[in-house]
């Protein structure tokens, strides 16, 4: 599988664009033109497809899904971090497309208990999506997810 490899790559770029407290405007134009939110949107809309079937079927649990949000973490905090770069520039950010796989990745991944083992990481991630799904309707970066990137908390 290909996840272990994607989710240390996420990590990385994670890590090379967070280091920086606020994002340099060489890194957000970088990450801008080599279309690093689409790339994301795709991701989402892949982990979507890819855990439908085990919801369908009322089970979310096992190797897949504990990589999956793994994987998924530095994703929400890469996206998040550059939606909140644009914001805090005052750019008007008017790109709406990242909403509709946010709502379909947290309808997934939270309309089923999690798994005890992940709980914590589990409710982690409602929180962030929830804090980049509240920026689009506030207009403005929410305090709640600058504890610092995935890659310093424990799971």
């Amino acid at each position: 599988s290909c996840l272990p490899r994607l989710t240390t790559s996420l990590r990385i770029l994670e890590h090379l664009v967070l280091q920086h407290k606020p994002m340099p405007h060489q890194l957000a134009l970088q990450l801008t033109e080599c279309g690093a939110v689409q790339t994301i949107i795709q991701l989402f809309e892949s982990t979507c497809k890819m855990l439908e079937r085990p919801w369908m079927e009322g089970v979310l649990c096992g190797d897949t899904v504990l990589s999956v949000v793994y994987m998924i973490q530095p994703a929400l905090d890469l996206c998040y971090a550059y939606i909140s770069y644009l914001l805090s520039k005052n750019h008007s950010f008017a790109n709406t497309s990242i909403v509709k796989p946010l709502l379909q990745l947290h309808t997934l991944l939270f309309s089923l208990p999690p798994p005890a083992t992940i709980a914590n990481t589990m409710s982690a991630l409602q929180h962030t999506i929830a804090n980049i799904l509240l920026t689009f309707t506030t207009g403005r970066v929410c305090l709640a997810i600058q504890a610092g990137p995935s890659w310093s908390r424990k799971y």
